[in-house]
């Protein structure tokens, strides 16, 4: 696949690219309707004393990207860092139920949370990139922000094990990586992309890196050292919702 020598050197560091190619993603941010008279920009504001903090919306269908907010908001480890280590895992735990004295709903459907905005059941969310700026563009009086101190996820397509058509296979996934493709995909989809040749619709141009020093400021979780602690983080995420 030669398109995936111009990939960030950085999205290729991940395990997923052993088998396949990383093409696209979303960063953790923030959604929200613009009618209050301020707009948040950091994880924190989501605890702020201002309109709207105390109706909020928060991913409830897995535990790994709300821990991944608590943790870029302590601040206390380098990016998500808190995570993988234990001491710090019952900071991530308090932050998580301060965040959960403000939620009015937890859900793992985008629907519902465009539902609950336009209803003002919710005046923000914690939400990923490509979905909320994908809502912003049809007009609903909402706002989208990806704060500076966040994570996300990375796609990775990859050929079907035991495959006959594996020439084929590896043929389109480097036509999935090809600049024009990528900045189609980008444009229809307000996700990131890998390929740097890309470019991006106005609206998320200043949201996502441009070079590979800044993708290095972006987190992306290795579920490979967070393993041994996957049953204890979904155990504790249940219970902070059902408090």
């Amino acid at each position: 696949m030669p398109n995936l020598q111009q990939v960030y050197p950085y999205l290729k560091e991940f395990r997923g690219t052993e088998y396949g190619a990383p093409t696209d993603g979303s960063l953790n941010g923030i959604l929200y309707r613009t009618d209050p008279d301020w707009e948040p920009s950091t994880w924190m504001d989501l605890l702020a004393d201002k309109k709207g903090t105390d109706r909020i919306g928060f991913e409830g269908s897995w535990y790994i990207y709300p821990f991944e907010v608590a943790a870029n908001s302590l601040d206390q480890a380098e990016g998500i860092g808190e995570l993988y280590e234990q001491q710090y895992h019952d900071a991530i735990y308090e932050r998580m139920r301060e965040f959960a004295q403000n939620v009015e709903l937890w859900t793992g459907s985008f629907a519902e949370i465009q539902s609950s905005l336009r209803q003002r059941i919710i005046d923000m969310t914690m939400w990923y990139s490509g979905m909320g700026n994908a809502a912003v563009s049809q007009g609903d009086s909402l706002g989208f922000t990806t704060p500076d101190e966040t994570a996300g996820y990375l796609d990775h397509y990859c050929p079907v094990r035991g495959t006959d058509k594996r020439r084929m296979t590896e043929d389109f996934l480097d036509h999935m990586l090809d600049a024009e493709v990528q900045t189609e995909w980008a444009k229809q989809g307000y996700v990131y992309v890998s390929n740097p040749e890309a470019t991006y619709p106005e609206r998320v141009r200043d949201q996502y890196p441009q070079d590979n020093a800044a993708w290095r400021k972006i987190s992306i979780a290795d579920f490979t050292e967070l393993s041994e602690y996957s049953s204890t983080f979904s155990e504790e995420f249940q219970a902070i919702q059902n408090a």
